[in-house]
């Protein structure tokens, strides 16, 4: 997502809602820009390796400068935890717009 669109991502450990409103999943573990982990960043150069050898360049290029991983902050809800640059003790409840989650279940 970074590579192609500039897009930076999040990844987060939540619970398991039945809706799927961002401000029903707490984060109990979560970062943003993951990817710019260099223990993730080289398993994930290893993968473009081997499915698109011929991008390996352009990629490593683009993940050279990608932001540092952002901690969230467990025990916020995903809602609180879109902007990581603010203080979310400052977040007000009332009147917040109701983002929905990408609900990924692999295992289920």
């Amino acid at each position: 997502m970074y590579f192609s669109y500039g897009i930076s991502r999040d990844v987060a450990v939540t619970n398991a809602p039945d809706s799927n409103f961002c401000d029903d999943y707490l984060v109990s573990w979560g970062q943003r820009n993951r990817i710019a982990d260099p223990g993730v960043q080289a398993r994930s150069l290893l993968a473009v390796s081997m499915i698109l050898p011929e991008r390996l360049t352009a990629v490593e290029d683009a993940l050279a400068d990608i932001p540092a991983p952002l901690q969230m902050t467990a025990g916020l809800n995903w809602c609180d935890n879109i902007n990581l640059s603010i203080n979310p003790t400052s977040l007000s409840a009332p009147g917040k717009a109701a983002a929905t989650v990408e609900l990924v279940r692999p295992y289920e």
